[in-house]
């Protein structure tokens, strides 16, 4: 019942975003419906009565012209669902479920995307949700149309031998159990191929984008194994395949082939019994019983052949709703209501009270214990070696995650108590591992389609970012993937758009900085960092870098070392402290000199 549940799930969707679908449908499975009955029963038994007993030839003919009109109709009907129904029905389902599921997506935790079995389950909904959707519509028409044709097909056998429903039932049910069988070891297969096939398309996907392109060329090591990943990859495919062969082979011949044999002759022997032997039956009835039970027999089991395809159909669906489905954990229900504009302004501070943070599935502690407070306009720095915490500090802050333990309050209110969307506006952000999209150079900085007016924030932020020269560039793709005229920025570029795109987001209230000047030369540093000093005073920021010289300025630096502040202060301060940031500067300082 489950398994039900989750295919009229998924046709609910089909019904939604393309009711035209199932309607033709139905119409087109009761035109098939009549002409096969009218065809292969009545027909052949009106001429065969006809040749044994005389007939009528002008009522043959009317008999033939009334099917050949519901042949033309049912044609009709048939062309216009395959040849613009189902390829726009088909399109308008594809449109419409993957924007439900880039809209839920957006609401998933980033911790889940460390859940292998979660992103697992996202990967099978990016790629088979409207292909469920659609096997579900698919298994389900037909099987409305084998259930009527059962019943039609049974009262025609009924009719004339009850016995003769015998052969029918008692293979398909036998072929029932063998046929669910089959689905789970289809669907325990096809779970199975995820990972070799991920790492595949992996392989696939470090050849054709161009960020791997240089490297590649360099180290043909490297070149080599992203290869041996990939034969691997196709090797593990090839050794599930023969995991499942034998069970599959057998299973598919006893579907297949166990009804088929036992009903066909075991039935034809018994009609021709009573045809030859008792000569109970004539050639007409002889006919039409034979048609009409061998079309039941196909009809029942297609009913029961469709159980195991909606069993495997529906454990798909399963994973595919575990999407769809998804509840934020983070977006609160009962958090207070509460204008973003109002929301910024009444800013005063972030604390963070004994916070400790794990990522899912690790026992290791990536933060231990941190308390600090931002005020607002306070810029404060967080330095320390790679894998300190930094990063993830600011993950926790911007509510990307949610503390192992302890708790982070805004205003003296914890942050979980408001609204996430509205909370995650006071950030104005350039991330250490920024993205640009193969949009416009303006949707890049806006992060969205320009609006009339935008013109102007553009260019001030390219301008902010030391990027004047492409004011006249803001219509240009970023990348040649889609555009052969497209702009391809250099690293420097690069990180300058991404301090544009945060500039450009002027109305918040908390501006961090993770890395941001890191492959900028050193007088683009000097510049872009008082540039951004400049025009976001009196806002609170945050900056995290490894050079020394960029975080002196700050108002507050916290040092951390595997994962715990050890020490703070101002500049002057630490330095007095000749202590680890002391000694981490002086290394700098000395680098310098020499």
């Amino acid at each position: 019942m489950k398994k039900l549940k989750n295919n009229w799930y998924m046709i609910r969707f089909v019904l939604r975003y393309a009711p035209g679908m199932f309607i033709l449908k139905i119409i087109s499975t009761l035109t098939s419906l009549a002409v096969n009955i009218g065809c292969n029963v009545f027909f052949l038994k009106t001429v065969v009565d006809a040749m044994e007993y005389g007939g009528d030839f002008q009522k043959i003919l009317l008999f033939i012209a009334a099917i050949g009109a519901l042949i033309i109709f049912d044609g009709i009907l048939t062309s216009i669902y395959q040849e613009r129904i189902s390829p726009k029905g088909t399109l308008k389902i594809h449109k419409g479920m993957h924007n439900q599921i880039f809209d839920k997506i957006k609401h998933v935790e980033l911790e889940n995307f460390d859940d292998s079995d979660f992103y697992n389950s996202y990967i099978l909904a990016i790629n088979e949700a409207d292909n469920c959707a659609l096997r579900s519509f698919n298994v389900v028409t037909s099987l409305i149309s084998n259930i009527l044709a059962a019943l039609s097909f049974s009262s025609i056998a009924i009719f004339y031998d009850p016995m003769l429903l015998v052969f029918s039932i008692v293979p398909v049910v036998a072929t029932t159990f063998f046929g669910i069988w089959q689905s789970h070891i289809s669907v325990a297969k096809r779970e199975e191929s995820i990972y070799p096939e991920r790492k595949g398309d992996y392989s696939k996907r470090v050849f054709y984008l161009q960020q791997y392109a240089k490297e590649l060329r360099l180290y043909p090591s490297m070149n080599k194994k992203v290869v041996d990943e990939f034969n691997d990859s196709v090797q593990d495919r090839a050794h599930i395949i023969d995991k499942y062969s034998f069970k599959m082979t057998v299973i598919s011949f006893l579907c297949s082939h166990f009804q088929v044999i036992f009903c066909v002759l075991c039935m034809s022997i018994y009609i021709s019994w009573r045809v030859i032997v008792q000569g109970s039956l004539s050639a007409g009835v002889f006919v039409a019983m034979f048609t009409a039970v061998n079309n039941f027999t196909y009809s029942v089991g297609a009913i029961f052949n469709s159980i195991p395809q909606i069993t495997e159909n529906g454990l798909y669906a399963e994973r595919v709703r575990k999407i769809l489905d998804y509840r934020s954990k983070m977006e609160n229900p009962d958090a207070v209501p509460v204008e973003p504009e109002a929301f910024l302004a009444s800013f005063r501070e972030i604390e963070l009270r004994n916070v400790s943070f794990r990522y899912p599935g690790s026992d290791t502690f990536v933060l231990r214990n941190i308390n600090l407070k931002i005020h607002d306009g306070e810029r404060i720095a967080l330095v320390g070696f790679n894998g300190a915490g930094k990063s993830t500090l600011v993950k926790l802050i911007m509510r990307l995650y949610d503390p192992t333990e302890g708790e982070i309050r805004i205003n003296g209110v914890n942050i979980k108590e408001i609204d996430v969307k509205t909370y995650r506006k006071l950030f104005q952000v350039v991330f250490q591992d920024f993205q640009l999209y193969a949009f416009s150079l303006g949707s890049n900085i806006m992060m969205r389609d320009p609006v009339p007016g935008d013109d102007r924030v553009i260019d001030d932020a390219l301008d902010k970012s030391h990027l004047s020269d492409f004011k006249d560039l803001k219509e240009k793709n970023l990348t040649r993937e889609f555009d052969k005229d497209g702009l391809i920025p250099s690293g420097g570029q690069s990180q300058k758009i991404a301090i544009a795109r945060a500039l450009a987001a002027n109305n918040g209230r908390l501006v961090v900085m993770d890395e941001a000047s890191s492959a900028l030369d050193p007088v683009s540093e000097y510049n872009i960092n008082k540039s951004i000093f400049d025009n976001t005073a009196g806002k609170s920021m945050i900056i995290i870098s490894h050079r020394l010289s960029t975080v002196q300025y700050a108002d507050k630096i916290y040092y951390l070392n595997e994962g715990r502040i050890t020490e703070s202060g101002t500049h002057g301060e630490l330095i007095g402290q000749r202590g680890d940031y002391c000694a981490m500067y002086e290394k700098q300082a000395e680098s310098y000199r020499l």
